[in-house]
């Protein structure tokens, strides 16, 4: 049912039922309703450049009258991994994280399973290192 092909990313907004709970997201519901094939959006959006990546959003607001925002999306601009930027006002940190492989932006978390896999390796070889 969930086969297609082309890179599938979860695309959902911060108002939308579960796009926060990554227990929806893996449910039959939750991926019915927002894993997307991100070429299938090129139409819809009207969008002319090709989705390669999947975008994860997290908005940390300073105020709690907004509170925290989490979006995920398709996306044909970025790097791969995570980079915060500060709006000019210093009352968001956005956080972009950008990965390529399918349903990669699902995570609660805003590091991304490359952040991790990268620290995993700099501790071994940190403990390597004071061993001798």
């Amino acid at each position: 049912m969930y086969r297609s092909y082309g890179l599938n990313c979860f695309v959902c907004n911060p108002g939308d039922i579960g796009c926060e709970d990554m227990d929806y997201l893996n449910s039959n519901a939750g991926r019915a309703l927002y894993l997307k094939t991100c070429a299938n959006l090129n139409d819809e959006r009207n969008v002319t450049e090709t989705y390669t990546m999947c975008r994860k959003t997290f908005e940390d607001w300073k105020s709690h009258i907004s509170g925290d925002k989490l979006f995920r999306d398709c996306a044909y601009l970025g790097n791969i991994g995570c980079q915060d930027r500060i709006t000019t006002h210093a009352e968001v940190t956005i956080t972009y994280c950008h990965c390529n492989t399918n349903e990669c932006n699902k995570g609660n978390t805003i590091i991304g399973d490359n952040v991790i896999t990268m620290q995993a390796i700099m501790m071994g070889v940190l403990y390597m290192l004071t061993r001798y």
